[in-house]
């Protein structure tokens, strides 16, 4: 009987398939159709040599797709027919290679994810080596991106390369049958990162840490403790004591803190949360969600977590240490990041000694961060809907397939992104790469983050850019760093890079829309400060009408100033003098002279900003003249919404596309009559026009105010796209950068 004839091909798979388990994913395909052969690691992805009868390959390929591991994404594979036999007698696992690099982008790093459900089942067996060990972790989750400094993603390229093997760890990695077979990060108690905790700069030697940490949190003190992606700050939730100390502590006096639960029933008990809530938080990016407290009057948690809100920002535990935290200490902690107010997330202990000295402890382990991650930030905004404020852990770096025409898809495009809530982004062919959030540019730590930021994906995905996209605002730092590059340079206007973000993220190939871009703060085409946007395609077709910023930047952080020049727009000054006193707004007789003269003179810089609006709306209702943080004003003009309110100020439009609000300024809902204008401002526009509308800018984060909108297009059938997948603010503005370009030059 004739033996059927082998054949041999290469296969070369593109896409997230490394770290994820795919080589031993391969291995037993392989093994089960009786094929011999290799696959390898390399630059661009993964390498596959196989040899067999014609059929079993076929079926090969097909299982390659239908067997890949859970977190692994394939974006292409290319095929090709060898001329000579293999010289393989069995099917094997090679030592990765650099030799093959075939395009850009064709190997993606996966985020870090939280500790699988079979890991948790490990953690918690008495019987299981991995048994409370503090860095559980298989194919299928925990660090990923924050761990990696180059690629192949093996061992040797990793954090882990210091540490060797054990024993125990060598057979599962060699172990075809272990979910840990060829696990880069793998590693137990024989052979882990040493764990060290400090208390007041004296070594704690005993061996169990977490029950020490337990003790110590009961007691009221307040510690740093190493995460996947940079050190968190925890304290006990509920002790008002404990929680006012962290406030003087990291210099943040209002900005509420996030809250890490032990499990969702504790998180059911004192927040609402519907079955999407829950799924976001039980998800493997495990991210901070946005809730709302069940009773405003609660005593469980310490009323200064959040002060003056009706929401906090919950999370669950998405690693074992945290888990062995919550074994000794059964109440929410708090967990924010370990920086302070305006600076980026602190990744090494020496750092974190300098600026916190306060601290009663600090729990660090000698693994490496290599890429900082903070903690992403997600907003849920109904029963299937969210969006993501913060791009972190577990969703960043983020990838986006954007296919085009553009005479400029081969070229190696870097887009450097705005100021605020700085993040950049990569473009080639097809893809785009978001990295994770940066942070406000403003401050020198945070530019040097940036500056890594751009380093570390250069030589992450071998890419050297070709040409620059930064925002058009020239004292942005960000802007002037394009500018000294060397490379050809385009500038975005800032609000139509928001617009094209969603052209972007919801791969709109109709130019036919009606953009709306409302925020705080982005460089006009005019020179003006822009905020209120209205275009239809690129051109700008109405604006809200402008109003001075009084002491400009300063106007930024104190709501009442931008109140004041509102007023003047429509009072006497003796009139504005009484509504002041009225409203108790904390201007004295002499400071308003000296801002009258100011508006008179007309010298301020000049905005249309919805942002704007909402702080001067905020302090005219008396809940927040001067802002603690970035956001405060609009976030509790949605805590004083009234939902029964149902009707809005008049507004007018002129010829020119200039909006005007007809305010009562005297009204005792002006609130909730402004958040119901602005949705109708935008319905009229959107009816009038008959095209998709697309939303995007801070001021969208406003979740009464995105649901109305989003409710009253709904019933006139109207499309309507607005960021999900990236952020909504200015952490998207890297991929609307890329988006206009490509789509424009």
């Amino acid at each position: 009987m004739l033996q059927k004839r082998k054949e041999a091909y290469q296969f070369i798979i593109e896409g997230q398939v490394q770290g994820v388990g795919f080589r031993p994913s391969v291995v037993r395909i392989a093994k089960e159709l009786n094929l011999t052969g290799f696959v390898r690691n390399i630059v661009s992805g993964v390498e596959i040599q196989v040899q067999g009868i014609e059929k079993n390959i076929n079926q090969f390929e097909k299982l390659l797709l239908k067997k890949k591991p859970k977190l692994s994404k394939i974006n292409k594979i290319s095929k090709i027919k060898l001329k000579t036999s293999l010289k393989f007698i069995d099917f094997q696992i090679l030592q990765s290679s650099s030799e093959i690099n075939n395009s850009v982008f064709s190997n993606l790093i996966l985020p870090d994810v939280k500790i699988c459900d079979d890991c948790l089942k490990e953690f918690s067996s008495p019987k299981s080596r991995f048994f409370n060990y503090f860095l559980t972790s298989c194919t299928n989750c925990g660090a990923r991106f924050s761990l990696i400094n180059l690629l192949p993603y093996d061992r040797k390229n990793s954090a882990m390369s210091k540490f060797q093997l054990c024993k125990n760890c060598k057979n599962d990695f060699d172990n075809l049958e272990n979910k840990r077979f060829h696990h880069q990060l793998i590693s137990c108690p024989d052979c882990t990162p040493k764990l060290r905790l400090l208390l007041q700069d004296k070594l704690y030697s005993k061996t169990d840490v977490f029950q020490k940490i337990g003790e110590l949190l009961n007691n009221k003190k307040i510690g740093a403790v190493k995460g996947i992606g940079g050190f968190n700050l925890i304290c006990d939730a509920t002790s008002d004591e404990v929680v006012l100390r962290l406030r003087k502590i990291k210099n943040r006096y209002k900005k509420p803190f996030a809250v890490m639960f032990p499990n969702i029933q504790t998180v059911k008990k004192i927040l609402k949360t519907s079955e999407f809530d829950e799924k976001i938080l039980n998800s493997q990016e495990a991210p901070i969600v946005i809730l709302e407290l069940k009773n405003l009057k609660q005593q469980f948690l310490s009323k200064f977590v959040a002060p003056d809100l009706n929401r906090i920002g919950a999370i669950l535990s998405y690693s074992a240490h945290h888990l062995l935290i919550f074994k000794y200490f059964a109440k929410p902690i708090i967990f924010t990041s370990a920086n302070l107010s305006g600076e980026p997330l602190i990744d090494n202990f020496e750092e974190l000694k300098s600026k916190f000295n306060e601290l009663d402890f600090i729990l660090d382990f000698d693994r490496d961060i290599f890429n900082s991650v903070d903690d992403s930030l997600v907003l849920p905004l109904n029963s299937s809907e969210k969006l993501i404020l913060r791009l972190g852990r577990g969703f960043a770096p983020k990838v986006l397939k954007y296919p085009n025409n553009s005479k400029n898809r081969d070229k190696k495009i870097l887009a450097v992104g705005g100021h605020q809530k700085n993040s950049i982004a990569l473009f080639y062919q097809d893809t785009i790469i978001l990295s994770q959030f940066i942070g406000d540019l403003e401050n020198y730590s945070t530019f040097q983050r940036f500056e890594k930021t751009i380093s570390n994906f250069k030589k992450l995905f071998n890419f050297e850019p070709e040409i620059i996209l930064s925002d058009k605002h020239p004292k942005y730092l960000s802007t002037q760093w394009a500018e000294l590059t060397n490379l050809p340079i385009f500038q975005i206007q800032h609000h139509l890079a928001h617009i094209y973000s969603v052209v972007v993220e919801h791969n709109l190939t109709n130019n036919n829309f009606i953009g709306f871009a409302f925020d705080g703060t982005g460089f006009g085409e005019d020179k003006t400060i822009w905020g209120g946007e209205i275009f239809d395609k690129n051109k700008r077709i109405y604006y809200f009408k402008t109003f001075q910023l009084l002491g400009g930047e300063k106007a930024v952080k104190e709501p009442k100033r931008v109140a004041i020049a509102i007023l003047f727009e429509y009072f006497s000054f003796d009139e504005v003098v009484k509504i002041v006193k009225d409203k108790q707004i904390p201007f004295s007789k002499k400071e308003l002279e000296l801002l009258y003269k100011i508006w008179q003179k007309n010298i301020s810089v000049k905005t249309s900003s919805v942002g704007r609006l909402f702080d001067a709306i905020a302090s005219l209702s008396g809940i927040c003249h001067i802002q603690n943080y970035e956001g405060e004003a609009g976030t509790l003009t949605e805590i004083f919404y009234n939902p029964e309110i149902k009707d809005n100020f008049n507004f007018k439009i002129d010829k020119n596309g200039k909006i005007e609000i007809l305010f009562d300024f005297f009204d005792k809902d002006l609130i909730s009559r402004f958040i119901n204008t602005i949705a109708e401002i935008i319905f009229q526009i959107a009816k009038k026009h008959k095209k998709t509308v697309i939303l995007s800018g801070g001021v969208f984060q406003n979740k009464t105010l995105l649901n109305l909108i989003l409710e009253k297009l709904k019933q006139e059938n109207i499309k309507t796209y607005f960021n999900s997948e990236i952020p909504i603010n200015d952490g998207g503005l890297a991929v609307g950068q890329i988006g206009y370009f490509l789509n424009n030059f």
